[in-house]
């Protein structure tokens, strides 16, 4: 029995192996797909901003027109000054100039505000790209470094099952077949015993049952969890 238990260890190690790899194996997507959320998010971001920048660009524009045509106006009633033969008319356009040349102050104060403000705004921009490229080419990077990563488990855990399966043969299938079942409930499905508790549980073992796994002539079940107990010094001795 202690060569089977010993046998059962030795695949249960295997199998801690192979678990740890296929854990591995499905936490790379999920890792990477956090980093491409983490992306979207960016880009989310990113055109809010660019959203930002074009209404900010356009209220420019909007200011820009509006001081063409107030400029247009004021070049007009220039003209019409040197036409008109009365000294109320001429007080009259006086007093329009004035009216449009403060529009037009107020519109040239207001386009060097905005022209700040673009500016401000096109450098949030042009940082948030250069922070977006530089998120890309990690994610890139790292996917690659999955894509081999996940080659190079592959191959580990088909030598690891051809390895198992060796194993398995050599243990008799009423040990396997019950060394499965443990394991498809609670694994690992073979934990160590010691100072009188399974360290599967850490519940308490009944000292009559303890001191019968040094032994090592049958196999011991932990009277709670049910895990094929055994204790490390008389297993290896």
């Amino acid at each position: 029995m202690k060569e089977n238990l010993h046998k059962l260890l030795v695949l249960q190690e295997h199998d801690v192996e192979i678990n740890k790899l296929d854990q591995e194996k499905q936490d790379m997507p999920q890792e990477l797909e956090s980093l491409k959320s983490d992306v979207s998010e960016l880009e989310a971001i990113l055109k809010k901003e660019m959203d930002s920048l074009e209404e900010v660009q356009t209220w420019k524009k909007n200011r820009e027109e509006s001081l063409t045509g107030t400029e247009e106006r004021i070049k007009k009633r220039i003209k019409d000054l040197d036409k008109v033969t009365t000294g109320k008319d001429y007080f009259g356009l006086q007093k329009e100039l004035e009216i449009h040349r403060k529009k037009a102050r107020e519109h040239e104060d207001e386009i060097l505000k905005l022209m700040e403000v673009v500016e401000e705004r096109q450098k949030v921009v042009k940082d948030r790209k250069k922070q977006l490229d530089r998120f890309w080419k990690a994610v890139e990077k790292k996917e690659k470094g999955f894509t081999e990563r996940m080659a190079k488990i592959d191959k580990q855990l088909e030598q690891l099952n051809k390895e198992r399966k060796e194993l398995s043969s050599g243990i008799p299938k009423n040990l396997m077949r019950k060394y499965n079942f443990l394991t498809s409930k609670r694994f690992p499905a073979m934990v160590e015993a010691k100072e009188e508790r399974c360290l599967g549980c850490n519940m308490g073992i009944p000292a009559q049952k303890f001191n019968s796994l040094y032994e090592v002539s049958d196999i011991v079940e932990c009277p709670f969890c049910s895990r094929i107990l055994y204790i490390k010094e008389a297993l290896e001795g």
